[in-house]
């Protein structure tokens, strides 16, 4: 159990495992009021960034949620080429989950971005916004 405490009170929740990538995407897809199919790209992404991990157990269903709460809320698109959503999964994937650094800078920026062009430009052809690519 994950321990948590609040002032003088303890809290406990129980640890879950995570889900199959479709119930990931079916909750995504409830959560956030995106077509399954756009939360179908989110969970494919957050899964990926997840295997790079140590302990390969975050980001959770929570940061699909996020993404895709985000990317609704604020009319963006899941696309490569949207701003919005670029922002939004280096933002909620780099934040804390991918502890690895590379000369002192962690390195989980890089690879939200290099996840994002894998799964949306797989021939090389699409160019990220200058303000999203990745050194």
């Amino acid at each position: 159990m994950a321990r948590a405490t609040c002032g003088s009170t303890r809290i406990s929740a129980p640890e879950l495992a995570n889900y199959d990538r479709e119930t990931d995407v079916a909750i995504a897809a409830a959560k956030s009021g995106l077509p399954e199919n756009e939360a179908r790209k989110i969970v494919a992404i957050v899964d990926d960034f997840r295997k790079l991990g140590v302990n390969n157990s975050r980001p959770t269903v929570r940061a699909c949620i996020m993404i895709a709460r985000v990317i609704a809320g604020r009319g963006g698109k899941v696309s490569a080429d949207d701003s919005v959503f670029l922002a939004t999964c280096v933002d909620v994937l780099g934040c804390d989950s991918l502890k690895v650094k590379k000369d002192g800078i962690s390195v989980a920026r890089e690879e939200v971005l290099r996840l994002i062009k894998t799964h949306f430009n797989s021939k090389g052809r699409q160019r990220f916004p200058r303000t999203m690519r990745a050194s």
